[in-house]
Parts: structure tokens; C-alpha cells; sequence
């Protein structure tokens, strides 16, 4: 079996808050129009729309792409510090990064159920 390739996880911030799963038809849609058409034989993108760390009026989102990175993309493998601003719906800009910078939620969890948080925090010895 070959080696596999490292994936890189793309952040999508400014999605529309409210449905989950018109949020995430609403960015599939987007991804779609976006990519080209030999990313469309190779690329098949995975999407998970997660709640805003710091936005109640916008959703986040996680986006795999298995196959490969999609051409419009491609220049944030070359500047991992960048993001790229997209429109969506005509409406809206999202804006897609990879350096998760701020606070991101990583999974959905369901409202009854409890929460755990892990927090990560470097202390510099004087």
C-alpha cells in the first residue's frame, strides 16, 4: 500500500448562521462553482459546519478535500499565513485559511450533552 499524503484542513469563516445543513449545501455549492473541471475528476471535498468561537451570527466550517488541493486554493499552500475571500450565494464572503489562527471549534456537539474543553496554555520560565 502506498504511503499516504499528508491532507490539509481548510477553515471557512462567515458562513450564515442558522441551518447546519443548508449552511453546508450552501458552501458545497460554492466549493463547486470554484473548482475546475479537471479538480472535478481528482477532488472530492468533505465538508463539517461547526458554531462560531466568536460570532454568534456566523457558522464555521472544516473542509478536507481527499484527491488533492483544489487550483483556487492553491496559493494558501504557498502562503500558509494568507486567506481567500469568496463569495457564496451572491450574498455573502466567506473566507477560507489554513493557519487557524483565534479560537475554532473542531466537531459539532449535540445540545444536551456536556462539553469538555481543553486548553493549551505555554508558560514562559524567568
Amino acid at each position: 500500500m502506498p504511503p499516504s499524503r499528508p491532507t490539509t484542513v481548510f477553515r471557512v469563516r462567515g458562513l450564515p448562521a442558522g441551518d447546519l445543513d443548508k449552511a453546508e449545501h450552501s458552501l458545497m455549492a460554492a466549493i463547486d462553482e470554484h473548482l475546475s473541471d479537471k479538480d472535478r475528476q481528482t477532488i472530492k471535498p468533505q465538508v463539517t459546519v461547526v458554531p462560531s468561537c466568536d460570532d454568534e451570527e456566523t457558522l464555521n466550517a472544516l473542509v478536507h478535500f481527499s484527491g488533492g488541493i483544489p487550483h483556487f486554493l492553491s496559493e494558501l499552500t504557498a502562503n500558509p499565513l494568507g486567506d481567500l475571500q469568496v463569495e457564496m450565494n451572491d450574498v455573502d464572503d466567506i473566507s477560507f485559511d489554513r493557519h487557524f489562527h483565534g479560537f475554532t471549534q473542531l466537531y459539532n456537539t449535540k445540545a444536551e450533552s456536556a462539553i469538555t474543553a481543553e486548553w493549551v496554555s505555554r508558560r514562559s520560565q524567568v
